[in-house]
């Protein structure tokens, strides 16, 4: 007897070739994925997929950057209050992020390096950019360019050096005491 497809509604869908598509693109690379090998681990036809996304880039660009830059833009803005606390929340979650997402970093920051089709999007501009934003606000202007290269670098070490939560909460609160900002 035939397993009969579950249907369902264009939300789920939309997330689980999403989802696909961020594995397809972690073990194979952009250039070596295919739109076929996508829809297949999706459980749909490329039919499918492309009446949800316009091209193979529209799906890569579309499963990363909320990774990169939409969940950078909340964390800057949550848990208001002292300045201090907001940087070391947003500081946590970054690291932490990056920790839990080092595939699909890794790949854009390859992807970003070697495949002209993303030439014209520099995602680590776009993060330093959104970073700096999120610094102003917090009334860090005079110190910008440093902090934005120290938060980036620190975020990045942790990428191929990474640690669990108790050691990303202990390197968070010493790179804000060492920095005098606590």
């Amino acid at each position: 007897m035939k397993d009969k497809k579950v249907r369902m509604n264009k939300e789920d869908r939309y997330k689980q070739i999403l989802n696909s598509a961020r594995l397809t693109f972690i073990e194979k690379g952009y250039k070596g994925a295919t739109t076929s090998d996508i829809a297949m681990d999706a459980d749909i036809s490329e039919v499918t997929l492309f009446r949800y996304f316009d091209s193979k880039k529209d799906l890569f660009l579309k499963c990363i950057i909320p990774v990169l830059t939409e969940t950078l833009e909340d964390s800057l803005y949550v848990n208001g209050g002292m300045e201090d606390h907001r940087l070391k929340n947003f500081l946590y979650e970054r690291i932490s992020l990056v920790v839990e997402n080092r595939e699909v970093v890794k790949l854009v920051l390859m992807e970003n390096q070697v495949n002209e089709d993303f030439k014209e999007i520099d995602f680590i501009d776009t993060i330093g950019q959104i970073i700096v934003s999120g610094l102003n606000d917090m009334g860090y202007s005079a110190h910008e360019e440093f902090l934005k290269r120290m938060i980036m670098g620190s975020i990045l070490s942790f990428l191929y050096l990474p640690g669990g939560k108790d050691d990303i909460r202990e390197y968070v609160d010493s790179f804000v005491k060492l920095l005098n900002l606590d």
